[in-house]
């Protein structure tokens, strides 16, 4: 699910890096206007993540990165708390792959980005993409608080069936620079499989054989769409303690599967969801098999503490053998499997409110009585 308190914004050069895993300089300029002197920031790498890439003070209105990476990548801007009473923020989202960046922007607003150097169409692309849909962070704050959650829902079923339709089209247009190989892979079984192969076809032997052009050929390969009545595929993974576990260990159980990722905010709201269904079915057969998109060690053990229900990973993210045979593009991603290993329901999202997760429950109710 997208995180609407992040800007998005997506920078790319007119064409990609011609070479992966030598190290190259990069350079981010930020001119902002309402900045103190003497706030620090990180420039993190989502793809890593949330590795440390350079750090970096302001001055005079300015932050300066001069940092060293071996491939593109797409990176955050954070600023780091004064205290242990503020919050740790993503200040900018973007995509980083040789060419210099320029900001311009209001420090306290976030109103009017400006790139100085370069504007490109796939930046003009991100503003207007932003600007024409409209359901922003704002939004969705008053529909939580007024407990209006079919609204919210609804909207962010809007807001993503846009995005997704309008980056695609971005790509198949501008297929050869980084941003639109890596926007693409991750919307793979969002699309059918005509278009994911015209993109593949169009793309260059530097980006079909670049991370994210390889994952769109193992999609192509493997891929094959997951539906009710199929039987569900075997999944191997560690969990918080180092042992590998199966989801065929649960067979005879009514298992909900989970796929999420402690970065996904709907992911962790849901959380209480399950540990309210867990605490009264658990006796009765049922079990929750959450497999999580982290490839971080320490971040999958303190996500996951204090947690009954199994949990596991195999630190692959997108790149899971889990994730292309269950067609995952988007979390949560959740599958209800009965006793005979037969899936019988398919949820996409996070439901929210007090009967959003009714027809969950009763399915999973008459599940455990079947034999």
């Amino acid at each position: 699910m997208f995180n609407l308190k992040l800007i998005l914004l997506i920078f790319s050069s007119v064409t990609a890096i011609k070479t992966y895993g030598q190290m190259t300089g990069g350079l981010i300029e930020l001119h902002l206007t309402h900045l103190n002197d003497f706030k620090k920031f990180y420039l993190l790498d989502f793809d890593a993540d949330d590795q440390i890439i350079d750090s970096a003070y302001s001055k005079n209105g300015q932050i300066f990165f001069n940092f060293k990476y071996s491939h593109p990548f797409l990176g955050a801007i954070q600023n780091v708390p004064d205290s242990k009473d503020q919050i740790q923020m993503t200040i900018f989202t973007l995509f980083v792959d040789g060419q210099p960046l320029i900001i311009e922007d209001d420090y306290l607003n976030f109103s009017n980005i400006k790139v100085k150097n370069k504007l490109n169409a796939i930046n003009q692309f991100s503003y207007d993409l932003i600007d024409s849909l409209k359901f922003c962070d704002s939004n969705i704050r008053i529909l939580i608080e007024d407990k209006n959650y079919d609204a919210y829902n609804a909207g962010m079923h809007k807001f993503q069936s846009n995005y997704h339709q309008a980056t695609c089209n971005y790509a198949l247009q501008n297929p050869n620079i980084f941003s639109s190989v890596y926007v693409f892979s991750r919307l793979l079984t969002e699309l059918n499989s005509d278009t994911v192969r015209l993109f593949y076809n169009l793309l260059d032997s530097v980006n079909q054989n670049s991370e994210w052009g390889i994952k769109i050929k193992m999609h192509l390969e493997n891929y094959i769409k997951v539906k009710v009545g199929d039987r569900c595929k075997n999944i191997v993974g560690f969990n918080p303690k180092g042992d590998t576990l199966q989801l065929s260990n649960f067979l005879g159980k009514v298992v909900l599967l989970d796929f999420w990722s402690s970065g996904c905010g709907p992911c962790i709201m849901q959380k209480s969801y399950f540990k309210k269904i867990y605490k009264h079915k658990k006796d009765s057969g049922f079990e929750i098999v959450s497999f999580s998109l982290d490839k971080n060690l320490k971040i999958f053990h303190s996500s996951t503490q204090n947690e009954e229900w199994t949990n596991i990973t195999d630190f692959k993210g997108y790149f899971s053998d889990a994730i292309i045979n269950y067609g995952i593009s988007s979390l949560p991603t959740l599958f209800l499997i009965d006793r005979k290993g037969v899936i019988r329901s398919i949820y996409y999202g996070a439901a929210f409110g007090t009967d959003a997760n009714k027809d969950k429950d009763e399915l999973i109710t008459k599940l455990l009585l079947e034999k």
